[in-house]
């Protein structure tokens, strides 16, 4: 698989020594590129020079929580896309008409986009399968790499 992000980005992915941790990191040994016809805004989660780590994180007793009301829109009161546009873009005429969504992840499980499409009340996306290799599902070392559809999000 790396050979594969190594080749399509024109990069080599070389361990390095951390400048102030004890630790090793990995990243790309020049800037990723793409083709000039493939229209991407950015490149990125080529390196863990920077780990994720929570930030303001609290932790807290979970049986000290009582009174809790679930406001989502979404089964059983949780959060979804919609809720989330509510909360941090109010009237935005914007809704992802004709935008393609890529998840470049590896597996994933193929009735998640469309179980979130029926409990979010939009169309069910038209999901395209890019292989890496350009071979059929079915086999684990041939997994999807990426799923793109044009989505409405509302």
């Amino acid at each position: 698989m790396v050979p594969d992000i190594e080749k399509a980005f024109g990069v080599t992915l070389r361990l390095y020594h951390h400048p102030t941790e004890n630790r090793t990191f990995y990243s790309a040994d020049t800037v990723p590129s793409l083709d000039e016809d493939v229209p991407v805004l950015g490149i990125t989660g080529l390196d863990n020079f920077e780990p994720p780590h929570p930030k303001g994180l609290i932790k807290r007793d979970a049986t000290a929580i009582t009174n809790y009301t679930a406001t989502g829109s979404g089964p059983g009161g949780l959060f979804i896309g919609k809720d989330f546009r509510a909360a941090y873009a109010p009237g935005v005429s914007l809704d992802g008409t004709g935008q393609f969504v890529a998840l470049i992840d590896g597996q994933y499980f193929t009735n998640d986009p469309i179980l979130y499409a029926q409990d979010a009340g939009i169309p069910v996306p038209t999901i395209t399968n890019i292989y890496v290799d350009g071979a059929p599902p079915g086999q684990p070392a041939r997994e999807p790499m990426m799923a793109s559809s044009p989505w409405t999000f509302p």
